[in-house]
């Protein structure tokens, strides 16, 4: 003769998750299952391709969005940061001689430094406009989401293409306090 025990609302057919190197799992029951959140020692973070959220209902058992437990990282503070940017500037006809490319290349690296955008960098030698490259040619609007309207012709376009090297300024745990 089985016995059949009626399991209380709260309980759940839950296992228990595979704690993280360098980390720790903390539970919390509900009415509908359990949750459980992620956490990592001082110098170490969950990763970025998740949220470090874990759900068990009670209906099935079942962890979503699954029951694989990444480890946790070391923390990792940048030096800077690349920003790789393309600019059009589009005309009726190409003037591809060295002179040419060349001013534009002087004129827009001079331009980039004048503007208010680019203030941050005023003054800080670390922060660099890189690796400006111009070229002219043909170049179409075209975009994936426009795949069924009818493209519109080529253009020609100057193209300056540029990687912008900003900065970071490592906050350590100390900064991060007094932030606070």
């Amino acid at each position: 003769m089985s016995q059949h025990v009626a399991k209380k609302s709260y309980e759940t057919n839950c296992t228990k998750l595979q704690e993280p190197r360098n980390g720790a799992m903390s539970y919390s029951q509900w009415t509908y299952g359990q949750m459980c959140i992620m956490q990592c020692q001082k110098g170490y973070d969950v990763p970025a391709s998740i949220d470090g959220q874990f759900v068990c209902g009670t209906s099935n058992g079942k962890w979503r969005p699954h029951d694989h437990i990444p480890e946790c990282y070391a923390t990792v503070y940048p030096h800077s940061m690349h920003l790789p940017s393309d600019f059009y500037y589009y005309t009726d006809k190409c003037n591809s001689s060295a002179e040419n490319l060349l001013e534009i290349k002087e004129n827009f690296v001079q331009a980039l430094n004048t503007s208010k955008y680019f203030e941050y960098c005023l003054n800080n030698p670390d922060c660099q406009a890189k690796y400006v490259r111009v070229s002219c040619g043909p170049t179409s609007s075209k975009r994936e989401r426009d795949i069924h309207v009818n493209p519109r012709p080529e253009r020609l376009a100057y193209i300056v293409e540029i990687d912008i090297i900003l900065p970071l300024n490592i906050v350590n745990d100390e900064t991060k306090q007094e932030a606070i």
